[in-house]
């Protein structure tokens, strides 16, 4: 578990949260089961008693010997992911403005650098979960993924694009965005869920840098258009990083161990 409480400090320290947005992972011993950030923001998550347990598939609370519980709502992202898809074991939600932008705007989030290829399919983006969709007469439109309903909505929106897939259980999509809220992201290892989020947020700030150069040069009578990665780039700049997360974790982990207001108990450090 000290590898989790050092990904709640990295995501903190990236602004991908702040007391809102949480990171979870399948309980290795339970697969029934998950952890996900506890009653403190993440910043301040520091040892176990931080940490809440939850069912997979109906996120309820699972009572623990130090009686906490999260306050977030919306563990039901992290149920409805982690029960559709087993090669799931960690689950990110971020409310990061820069993606918000684009959960909004109806411009795609499309990958255009090779850190980013797991944006996919490349050549049309981040699917947007619309939770408009999915209300009812008698629900309060907070745009929170609040109840076992909509948190399988949402996983719906990973869902595998084909018929061979779906049977194997994979999704399709790394990365949806929500509109009006945030993005989720998920990876088969706590590392890959944190680098999925943090890439995600730094391909928002390229792609609004790159448009606005495009606008530029467009009223300066120019003609050339934002250069995306096309599907079969997307696909093994994936592969091909995958491989690499590590490297990435290692300078994260060295970051947030420095900073005094990160404090890990299970290691010392972060």
């Amino acid at each position: 578990m000290a590898l989790f409480i050092t990904a709640n400090h990295i995501l903190d320290h990236y602004s991908l949260t702040d007391g809102f947005g949480h990171i979870s992972v399948r309980n290795p011993c339970n697969s029934s089961t998950f952890y996900m950030t506890g009653s403190p923001p993440p910043a301040l998550v520091r040892n176990l008693d931080d940490i809440a347990e939850y069912t997979i598939g109906d996120a309820t609370p699972i009572p623990q010997d130090g009686g906490n519980s999260s306050p977030y709502s919306e563990r039901f992202i992290h149920a409805g992911v982690l029960a559709r898809f087993p090669e799931a074991q960690s689950v990110v939600h971020s409310h990061s403005t820069d993606v918000v932008a684009h959960s909004d705007s109806g411009i795609p989030l499309r990958p255009l650098w090779h850190m980013s290829g797991f944006i996919n399919p490349a050549s049309t983006g981040a699917p947007v979960f619309e939770i408009e969709d999915y209300y009812d007469a008698s629900s309060n439109r907070t745009l929170l993924v609040n109840n076992a309903y909509l948190g399988a909505a949402l996983a719906s929106e990973f869902a595998a694009a084909n018929a061979s897939q779906a049977d194997a259980g994979e999704t399709a999509h790394n990365v949806v965005l929500q509109r009006g809220h945030g993005f989720t992201t998920w990876g088969a290892t706590i590392e890959e869920s944190v680098y999925r989020a943090y890439y995600t947020q730094e391909n928002a700030r390229i792609q609004r840098h790159a448009m606005d150069l495009r606008s530029a040069q467009d009223a300066a009578g120019g003609y050339e258009r934002v250069k995306y990665l096309n599907d079969e780039e997307g696909v093994e700049c994936c592969a091909a990083n995958s491989e690499y997360v590590g490297k990435a974790w290692r300078l994260w982990t060295a970051t947030v161990g420095v900073s005094p207001l990160y404090r890990n108990e299970l290691t010392g450090g972060a």
